[in-house]
């Protein structure tokens, strides 16, 4: 059943709501048909009869009719209650059935939309609901009162009155066609844009490792100027809304006006005259005036909504990551280059002053140095997270930014309510077959994992998964993408030691350059380089060229206990903050001679 099928039920099942309130619009609308008849018999009778008195008295029971029609106003309010209230309660237990129901199928299906849908459009078909309802109520009640008054008045005015409101309903009528294709693109417009806005927002960090930042700044910009365009159009159709008002209640005043000596000559009075112009513009104009209004603005808002409510989405929106701003280059492992880079937070001290740092292709580098060093600020400017104020930072001559040669993985792996390969093949470029994700899976030591979860059509639920699985999912990632370059921060940090060196080697196997940033000692041992990061500026070299010739490396290290499972010649102890420069130095001489000259460390 279709939302609006059900709209329909809903108001069917309120017909004695709705009875009641048609019979209290009357009701409100007597003082209409009053009015004229007052107005008829205060200048008939009294001004022109010679008895101002008598018309005084009766003008002023005029506004006194007023009083009467708010006591029926509050009883129409009530009814109108009883019929939207239970109404808005059905469509948004419709929406969330329907958005649960969807997410059972297919996880991926984001829910930005079920919620636009349970409150905006929701909340629209109820407000909308309430104010057609009413409007349409009372201008049924005002034209019969006004069509009665007239009767008892003349009734040739009828024939001068009916057919021009009868005309302008109908114009209202085809013109609300344009505005329902209007208001359509009004709604697919505003949800393509709380779409692409929410994606951007949740993949800002992937965005800007890719570089794709002017992509999709001028996507969402374009979703924003589609949006914008859409609300014109709806828009300029408001004029025909003075047209209706003009042609149902305007033109009856000129007719009626224009008739004028005819119908004096078939015995039509002054205050009669008078009665049926005050018909039609304190009763009939206001009326017309409201319920054009209303329709114009609510109806096509009405039949929107309930046509994106029975939407039956059952594929994901299009994302504003999209998938040509995800392409990267295929080519090797870029040269990174960090050319006199000074960089400080606001106005305080330089995290680096005039850093010089040369990482080579397919190079496994360790980042290292004390917390608060600038370990993670580093990082963010090799991935173009923030710019240096001085010098630059290039891979392959390109700033980071553009080169879309980045993956990062953070501390905190993230895993979404999708199937296990959604959330393994999540930074893919192109599809990737089974046995390539199973081969990452195994090399990353995620294959049991997967067959835990049901294999790689379940479903994950997030939640349920411990710090350390959501890691290792997020892990497998960079071994399916084409990125040149591999940077984990802490990515490892709530897996056993032993799974380190599997996840390094996978991603050097793969040619790829590998920075990690190191809070264990075994990690700075494998890398081919180290990068100390301290007081403004970095270090490089190998474990045991730092060890020999820098007294911060020692300190980094000499607080290990040496030939302790976690000393420098050990196993995977995380870094301490400090430490004894003794132990370092007499870890360092305790090294064996490294074969052969080292290479010079690039500065």
């Amino acid at each position: 059943m279709t939302a609006g099928r059900d709209y329909l039920r809903s108001l069917w099942a309120g017909r004695r709501p709705l009875l009641a309130l048609l019979v209290w619009s009357t009701v409100q609308t007597l003082p209409t048909l009053a009015t004229g008849r007052l107005v008829a018999y205060a200048v008939d009778e009294g001004f022109l009869g010679g008895r101002p008195l008598l018309g005084l008295l009766t003008a002023s029971l005029v506004p006194l009719t007023a009083v009467a029609g708010s006591v029926a106003a509050r009883r129409t309010f009530r009814s109108l209650a009883a019929v939207v209230e239970p109404l808005r309660d059905r469509l948004a237990a419709r929406v969330v059935a329907a958005a649960l129901a969807a997410v059972c199928v297919d996880p991926r299906l984001p829910g930005e939309r079920a919620l636009a849908r349970l409150t905006r459009q929701t909340e629209a078909v109820r407000g909308v609901t309430a104010g057609v309802l009413l409007g349409a109520a009372g201008l049924c009640a005002t034209v019969a009162s006004v069509a009665a008054g007239l009767a008892l008045l003349s009734p040739p005015l009828i024939a001068l009155v009916l057919p021009p409101v009868a005309a302008a309903l109908a114009v209202l009528a085809f013109s609300l066609r344009r505005l329902l294709a209007r208001q359509r693109r009004v709604y697919l417009a505003e949800e393509e844009l709380s779409a692409g806005v929410e994606s951007a927002v949740t993949a800002l960090r992937d965005i800007t490792a890719l570089g794709a930042q002017r992509r999709v700044a001028e996507e969402v910009s374009a979703l924003a100027d589609r949006q914008a365009a859409a609300e014109r159009a709806a828009a300029h159709l408001g004029s025909v809304r003075s047209a209706v008002v003009a042609i149902g209640g305007y033109l009856p005043l000129v007719l009626v006006l224009g008739c004028a000596p005819l119908l004096s000559d078939g015995g039509l009075s002054a205050g009669e005259l008078s009665g049926a112009l005050t018909y039609i513009s304190t009763g009939l104009v206001p009326a017309l005036h409201s319920f054009v209004q209303t329709a114009a603005d609510s109806v096509p808002r009405l039949v929107t909504a309930l046509q994106r409510i029975s939407a039956d989405e059952t594929a994901p929106p299009d994302r504003v990551l999209s998938r040509a701003a995800r392409q990267r280059p295929t080519g090797r492992a870029p040269l990174i280059r960090f050319s006199s880079v000074s960089f400080s937070y606001g106005a305080g001290e330089p995290v680096f002053r005039d850093l010089d740092l040369v990482i080579l292709p397919g190079e496994h580098v360790a980042v290292v140095g004390p917390s608060g060093a600038g370990k993670t600020t580093l990082v963010d400017l090799l991935c173009g997270l923030v710019r240096p104020q001085r010098g630059t930072v290039r891979l392959d001559g390109r700033a980071p930014e553009d080169s879309g040669e980045i993956v990062v993985l953070p501390q905190h792996g993230h895993v979404f309510a999708a199937t296990v390969r959604e959330n393994l093949t999540y930074l893919a470029d192109r599809p990737v077959d089974d046995g390539r994700i199973h081969r990452a899976a195994r090399q990353v030591g995620a294959a049991d994992l997967v067959r835990r979860l049901g294999g790689l059509d379940a479903p994950v639920d997030p939640g349920a998964l411990t710090p350390g699985e959501r890691q290792l999912v997020a892990l497998v990632r960079p071994l399916l993408t084409e990125a040149g370059i591999v940077v984990l921060d802490e990515a490892t940090s709530h897996l056993s030691p032993e799974c380190d060196p599997r996840v390094e080697e996978a991603l050097r196997a793969s040619g790829r350059t590998l920075v990690v940033v190191a809070h264990r000692v075994e990690a700075a041992r494998r890398a081919d380089r180290v990068v100390l990061v301290a007081q403004g500026r970095a270090v490089s070299g190998t474990h045991r060229e730092l060890l020999r010739t820098s007294p911060d490396y020692r300190d980094l290290m000499g607080a290990q206990p040496t030939g302790s499972p976690g000393g420098p010649e050990g196993g995977a102890a995380a870094f301490p903050g400090g430490g004894s420069p003794s132990a370092g130095a007499a870890a360092a001489d305790a090294l064996p001679a490294p074969p052969g000259p080292a290479p010079p460390a690039p500065r």
